[in-house]
């Protein structure tokens, strides 16, 4: 795709999802509904854009907003809210999350006569509910905060469960070998590995904060170092979010 060409779209789709997101305070209609239908329109109905002209860019550029959005979702929870909704989270997210990917998986079985673990994966992978979707969403939605906290929480525990999961099941698929255990013991290790290298991010930063304000023009400074928190977690093998 032409680079000017490139440049254009990606001014007009900021000016649109600023538009959007003014639909949805007066209207209620999700801005990120209407992003997706942009999408569609550009991508598979008009053809002007196609997988291939996003290259490499194209996942980094999604990690990067990913990132942004965790971010900003996680800088409004507070303590004692997330003290009070874990537990309604877990539970919500679990529920969410395996009666999504046996209904999603079953119907592939029968209907579309997919191989089971294949079906299984296709399950997997639309199990969770998307934390880029949640989270912009909840911020605007007029609910209670402790319902806004579970729905964050569970969006960013869903993510992480669809990858494991989908993964997981991938290799059976390759090798005919369902190890159960296995996923439970990634999972495990995802979210407890990632939470600590957050915490200790977290904490890291927080001693280090007061130093770098003394710094001119040091306000993305704390958005840099998200991003290396995120980096060295992906990297260890881990879930970033």
């Amino acid at each position: 795709m032409n680079s000017a060409l490139t440049i254009l779209i990606v001014g007009a789709i900021v000016f649109l999802s600023h538009w959007f997101s003014g639909i949805f305070e007066k209207k209620g209609i999700p801005d990120v509904l209407l992003l997706m239908l942009v999408g569609l329109l550009f991508g598979p109905i008009l053809g002007v854009v196609h997988a291939e002209d996003f290259g490499v860019a194209g996942p980094m550029f999604t990690s990067i907003t990913l990132v942004i959005i965790l971010f900003e979702g996680g800088l409004g929870l507070k303590l004692q809210e997330l003290k009070n909704s874990i537990k309604g989270s877990m539970a919500l997210t679990v529920i969410n999350f395996f009666a999504t990917l046996l209904i999603v998986g079953l119907i592939a079985y029968f209907f579309f006569d997919l191989d089971l673990l294949v079906a299984l994966t296709l399950g997997a992978i639309l199990g969770g509910t998307s934390s880029a979707v949640v989270i912009p969403m909840v911020r605007l939605l007029k609910i209670k905060e402790e319902s806004r906290t579970i729905l964050v929480l569970e969006s960013a525990l869903s993510d992480v469960l669809c990858i494991v999961f989908a993964l997981a099941l991938i290799e059976a698929n390759k090798s005919g070998n369902l190890q159960v255990g296995l996923i439970i013991g990634k999972i495990l290790s995802s979210f407890t590995f990632a939470a600590f290298v957050g915490i200790a991010g977290a904490i890291g930063w927080s001693i280090l904060l007061n130093r770098i304000r003394t710094i001119q023009n040091s306000i993305f400074t704390t958005p840099a170092f998200v991003f290396i928190v995120y980096g060295v977690a992906e990297l260890l093998g881990y879930s970033g979010a």
